[in-house]
């Protein structure tokens, strides 16, 4: 049975089989290469993943060749997609507004006043004046006061309910290296401003693994999946065949 098959795999080598699809991984690596050419940046990261959790591609610079390790230094091999911390943004925005509408304090049709694009109660400004907007109007216009007014109902506890169950401030479980688990201070009751400023990712830090990992439940009807990235490991002369199954996704 299966106890022997992992028994066995520990004693013979055995070739690892990726969810990285090669061609997709390919354009990934040279659509990279065009935007770190174009902007220079200190580092960049792609990862794209199926909604089921699998990863087919991941990229990032700075790099190395696994087969010319000349240009090999400390900061090119570190694996930046599970290590780097970053405030995510209005990235955050479609995540806590659809737990605020699996709740129901909102529907897509609900209307709010966004303040003309400035907020003196929040300090909260929008990048253009907007008026009356509903939920979807909101999403669409990416409105931080309007967002802020959608967690207002829910409240701090819902929210920070929330980011913790689509992943934020803990690890996600994948197979490989270290893994960080961003920074989710709990909020701070009573101080007014954080509740505003957490749903459009503000006073919090994410792991590009953790974000990816958000969205694909977004694309997923609500499940949050165990992202995977070792598909099986196997032995053709041995017949030996190990499979790393993917527990059920959680149903949020």
């Amino acid at each position: 049975g299966n106890r022997e098959v992992e028994s066995k795999a520990d004693k013979v080598a055995m070739s690892v089989f990726m969810t990285i699809r090669e061609p997709i991984q390919s354009i990934v690596e040279e659509e990279l290469d065009k935007l770190v050419a174009k902007w220079q940046p200190k580092a960049a990261w792609a990862i794209l993943a199926a909604p089921d959790g699998n990863i087919l591609a991941m990229a990032q610079r700075p790099t190395y060749n696994p087969n010319d390790r000349r240009d090999m230094t400390p900061e090119s091999s570190a694996n930046i997609i599970m290590r780097d911390n970053f405030e995510p943004g209005s990235t955050m925005k479609p995540i806590v507004i659809s737990k605020a509408m699996d709740m129901g304090f909102v529907s897509p049709n609900t209307a709010f006043f966004c303040e003309n694009g400035y907020w003196p109660q929040y300090k909260l400004r929008d990048s253009h004046p907007l008026g009356n907007l509903n939920v979807a109007g909101i999403i669409q216009k990416s409105s931080n006061i309007g967002t802020a007014k959608i967690t207002l109902l829910m409240g701090e506890k819902n929210l920070f309910n929330t980011l913790h169950m689509f992943g934020f401030g803990k690890r996600s479980g994948i197979e490989i290296g270290l893994e960080n688990t961003g920074i989710l201070h709990p909020i701070r009751t009573g101080d007014g401003m954080t509740i505003a400023r957490l749903p459009i990712g503000q006073a919090f830090n994410v792991t590009p693994l953790q974000l990816v990992r958000a969205y694909c439940a977004l694309a997923n009807h609500g499940k949050l999946p165990s992202m995977r990235i070792v598909d099986r490991l196997e032995n053709k002369e041995e017949n030996l065949v190990k499979v790393f199954k993917q527990p059920p996704p959680r149903q949020l």
